[in-house]
C-alpha cells in the first residue's frame, strides 16, 4: 500500500508510472478499505488525485486547456453582449498565492465565474410554498427530505434546473449535486453553475473538483448551523483545467474506482454486520454467566476467536464492558468469605457511618432499607448483601451557579460536570466560585468521594462517574454533580465499577427523569 501511494503522489505522470502506481493501489484497496473509515478516505484519495492530474495518462494528440478557455471565453462574451448573463465581479488574474498545488503540462487555472454562470434560485415565504403546482427544489430534497414543496409559478417564470445541471446546495447541507430530473424551480439555497460553453466544459469533470473541494469551500463561508456562502466567493474559487479529452478520461476512471468503493463499501458492512453478531453473541454470554465454571467455559469460547474480535475499537469497548459486568456481578474472583467477614463488615459500615456523624454532619437522615427481590438486576454471591448508596455513603448535592457565585475576592475552585468523565478527571480547565464563610467547610471534597454526573443530553453519558483524587484542595463542586461519601473508604473503588458497568448505568437510567432530551438524577435518585 505504500508502494501505492508513493507512486501515486510522484510529481510527474506518465503512462509507465501510473500503470505501477494501478497495479499496486488495486491489490492495496481492500486492505485499506478495511481499517476504520478506509472506504472514506479512498473516496477522498481518488477525488484528490483526480483533480490533481494523477489518475490518468496524458495521450499524446490531446489538445491544451488554453485552446478550450479561448472558446469559453468567446461564449462568455456572446452571453453577456446579449445579456443572458452579467459580468462576473470576480477578476480573471489568478496569483501564485492562489495556486494549491502544480498541475500537469497542457493544464490551466481558471476562476469558476471565467467556467460557468453560478445562478442562484428563487426565495419563497412559507404563504407562497404550496401542497400543489410547480415542485420546488429545496435543499432537503437533494439529501434525505421526501416531502416537496410547491409553487403557482409556471417552469418557464421561474428559475429552473432539469436533468443534467450542476447544482451546490450551501446551507445547512453543502456540496454539489447532478440533478437527475425533473425539470423543476430551485430554491435561492442552492446554485446553478451553467458553463458558459458546454462542448468545451465537461460538467462530470468540474462536479469531481467541487466535491474534492468542498470541505474546503465550507470553512471559507460562514455560520455555525447554516452555511453562508455569497456569489463572489463561489465566482474567486479557483479550478485546475485538464485538456478537454482528458477530463472525459478522468471522469470515467473515477467512475470506475468509486464503483469499487462502493463493492468494497458493502462488503464491510456485511463483514460489520456479521462481526457485530459474532461480539454480541459471546459477549453477551460471557455477560450472563452464573458461576464461575460457566464463566471459565464462555471465556474458552471467546479466547479462541480472539483476533478476530479484537481487530476493531468498538470490540474492545465491548469487551471492557463485559469485564466490569462479571467484575461487579461476583464472577471474576473466588468467593468464600464467611458469615464472620460479613458481619465485621456490617460492623465497619455502623463504625464509619458514626465517624461520619461526627467529622461532619450528615446532609441526610439515614436509615436502611430493605432492597426487593424485584429490584435486584442479577443473583449476587450468597456472601453478598443488597444494600441502598444511602446505607453505606453519604450522598450530597453541589452548588448552584449564580451571578453572586461570580469570583470576585473569597473565591475557589469548583469542579463541572466537563471536568467529571467516566472513570476519569479532566482537569485541564478548573473555574471558580465565590464563597461565603463557612460554605468551603459544607461542600469541599476530599480524596476518595465519588462524583456522579447528575445530568446530560445522551443517556449514555447519564451518572457517569470517577474518584476525586484530591489534587486540588480545598475545591468545591457544582449542582449538577453529586458527591458520593463511602462511610468505608475502601468500598469506593468498586462502588464506582458497580455505576459505570452495564448493570449500574442501567439502573441509574431507569431512575433518570426525562426533560426535554435531558436525562436527570438527583440526590434521591442516588
Amino acid at each position: 500500500m505504500r508502494e501505492a501511494v508513493a507512486l501515486l503522489e510522484a510529481r510527474e505522470p506518465n503512462a509507465k508510472y501510473l500503470a505501477a502506481a494501478e497495479l499496486a493501489l488495486v491489490p492495496g484497496f481492500e486492505l485499506l478499505a478495511t481499517a476504520q473509515g478506509g472506504v472514506t478516505r479512498l473516496r477522498q484519495m481518488i477525488l484528490l488525485l483526480a483533480v490533481q492530474g494523477r489518475l490518468v495518462a496524458r495521450q499524446e494528440g490531446d489538445e491544451s486547456a488554453n485552446q478550450a478557455l479561448n472558446r469559453i471565453r468567446s461564449a462568455e462574451a456572446r452571453l453577456i453582449a446579449e445579456g443572458k448573463i452579467k459580468q462576473a465581479k470576480a477578476g480573471s488574474t489568478i496569483s501564485d498565492d492562489e495556486v494549491p498545488f502544480e498541475i500537469p503540462a497542457g493544464w490551466a487555472w481558471a476562476r469558476l465565474s471565467q467556467l460557468t454562470s453560478i445562478l442562484n434560485g428563487r426565495a419563497y415565504s412559507k404563504q407562497e410554498l404550496l401542497d400543489a403546482g410547480t415542485p420546488v427544489l429545496r435543499v432537503g430534497n437533494l439529501f434525505t427530505s421526501k416531502h416537496w414543496y410547491y409553487s403557482n409559478l409556471a417552469l418557464d417564470e421561474g428559475k429552473y434546473c432539469v436533468a443534467g445541471d450542476l447544482l451546490f446546495a450551501w446551507s445547512a447541507s453543502f456540496g454539489p449535486f447532478i440533478w437527475p430530473g425533473p425539470k423543476v424551480i430551485y430554491h435561492y439555497h442552492i446554485w446553478k453553475l451553467s458553463p458558459h460553453s458546454e462542448r468545451d466544459l465537461n460538467k462530470s469533470y468540474l462536479y469531481t473538483f467541487l466535491l474534492e473541494k468542498t470541505q474546503e469551500i465550507k470553512a471559507s463561508g460562514h455560520g455555525v448551523s447554516m452555511i453562508h456562502m455569497t456569489k463572489e466567493a463561489m465566482e474567486k474559487i479557483v479550478v485546475p483545467v485538464p485538456p478537454l479529452a482528458e477530463q472525459h478520461r478522468i471522469v470515467a476512471r473515477v467512475e470506475e474506482l468509486m464503483k469499487l468503493c462502493d463493492v468494497l463499501e458493502q462488503s464491510g458492512r456485511l463483514a460489520d454486520e456479521q462481526h457485530a453478531r459474532l461480539t454480541s453473541t459471546l459477549f453477551d454470554a460471557l455477560a450472563a454467566s452464573e458461576s464461575a465454571h460457566a464463566l471459565a467455559e464462555n471465556w474458552q469460547r471467546v479466547a479462541e476467536h480472539f483476533d478476530l474480535l479484537l481487530d476493531r475499537p468498538e470490540a474492545i469497548d465491548a469487551l471492557e464492558q463485559t469485564i466490569l459486568q462479571v467484575a461487579v456481578r461476583g464472577l471474576l474472583v473466588p468467593q468464600g468469605a464467611s458469615k464472620e467477614l460479613s458481619d465485621r463488615f456490617q460492623s465497619r459500615v455502623v463504625d464509619g457511618r458514626q465517624r461520619q456523624s461526627v467529622e461532619v454532619p450528615l446532609t441526610n437522615a439515614r436509615a436502611t432499607h430493605a432492597v426487593s427481590d424485584g429490584e435486584r438486576s442479577f443473583t449476587a454471591p450468597d456472601e453478598w448483601s443488597w444494600v441502598r448508596i444511602e446505607d453505606i455513603c453519604d450522598v450530597q448535592g453541589g452548588i448552584q451557579k449564580t451571578q453572586l457565585r461570580r469570583p470576585v475576592k473569597n473565591h475557589f475552585p469548583y469542579l463541572r460536570v466537563a471536568n467529571v468523565q467516566r472513570d476519569r478527571l479532566c482537569l485541564d480547565r478548573v473555574e471558580r466560585y465565590e464563597l461565603s464563610h463557612g460554605e468551603v467547610e459544607k461542600w469541599a471534597l476530599k480524596a476518595g468521594d465519588l462524583l456522579v454526573v447528575e445530568g446530560n443530553g445522551s443517556a449514555d453519558e447519564i451518572g457517569r462517574c470517577a474518584i476525586w483524587d484530591g489534587s486540588i484542595a480545598p475545591c468545591v463542586f457544582q449542582n449538577h454533580l453529586i458527591r458520593v461519601r463511602p462511610d468505608i473508604e475502601e468500598t469506593v473503588g468498586f462502588l464506582k465499577l458497580f455505576l459505570n458497568s452495564p448493570d449500574g448505568t442501567a439502573e441509574m437510567k431507569r431512575l433518570a427523569i426525562t426533560t426535554s432530551g435531558l436525562y436527570n438524577l438527583s440526590v434521591g435518585k442516588i
